[in-house]
Order: C-alpha cells, then sequence, then structure tokens
C-alpha cells in the first residue's frame, strides 16, 4: 500500500526525535566535578519551537524563517543525590535546563487573492531539558 509523502515525513520526524532527543542516557561513573558541557544543538532548539513558522499552501500563501540566530543561555547545572533508579540502579541525576532564545525575520508572501509580501523580525523563547543520569560508584575494593 502506497504510504503519501506527508505520512512519511511525519514518521521519519518521530523516529529522528525519539532516536536523538527523548531518551535519557546512563553514563558511567565520572570523578571530580560534574558540570553541563553539551548545550543543545541548533537541530534540536529548531524542533522543539511551539510553532514552526515555515510551511503554508504552494501558490496560495508560503511562510519563510530567514537569518535565524540561536541565543542558548544554560539556567540549571545541579547534580542531586544518588538513589536507586528502577532499571538503572544506584545513580545520580544531573539537570541541565537551557533558554534558547530564537531571532529570526519571518517572511509571509500571499499569491491570491491580492499579492503581498511581509517580512516581520520575530523571536520565541524554548526551554530544553536535557537531564541525564550519571551511575554511582561503588565502595572503594582492597
Amino acid at each position: 500500500m502506497p504510504v503519501p509523502a506527508y505520512q512519511s515525513q511525519l514518521i521519519e520526524d518521530k523516529l529522528w526525535e525519539d532516536e536523538r532527543y527523548n531518551r535519557v542516557p546512563v553514563l558511567d561513573p565520572v570523578e571530580g566535578d560534574v558540570f553541563c558541557v553539551d548545550p543543545p544543538s541548533e537541530d534540536q532548539v529548531m524542533r522543539a519551537m511551539p510553532n514552526d513558522p515555515a510551511g503554508g499552501f504552494a501558490f496560495f500563501q508560503e511562510t519563510q524563517i530567514n537569518n535565524v540566530r540561536i541565543v542558548v543561555e544554560p539556567l540549571v547545572d545541579r547534580l542531586d543525590d544518588c538513589k536507586v533508579y528502577p532499571l538503572v540502579g544506584p545513580a545520580r541525576l544531573h539537570h541541565c535546563h537551557y533558554k534558547c532564545t530564537i531571532y529570526y525575520d519571518k517572511t509571509i508572501r500571499a499569491y491570491w487573492p491580492v499579492p503581498f509580501t511581509h517580512t516581520d523580525q520575530s523571536q520565541e523563547v524554548v526551554y530544553i531539558d536535557k537531564d541525564h543520569l550519571i551511575r554511582c560508584a561503588g565502595p572503594a575494593m582492597q
């Protein structure tokens, strides 16, 4: 049975996000200070936008975004105490929260009934959590 291109793209996007961004990694024990070193990528920030401004209907009304600039600010960098998580074992939860501000030019073009083009400078704020688990080291062996 043939699958429409639109449905295929939705399935691919969902699998891409599940594989890349919707899993909580479990890291091995770390010695010394632990801090957030993996800020969100531009792809993750753009996929997290609440309403995708690009799109529309071809030859009727189209929306484009240009001159995109992303500013990422760390908000929270905290490490919880060691506790037991199901299916993981003893681990510590490392909270890494970011505030991402997206500045862009939004261009709206309409072709019917009256052709016009409107460009507006816009901004969106997206909050992204990149929490992960770090296994607790066991007692020192002698």
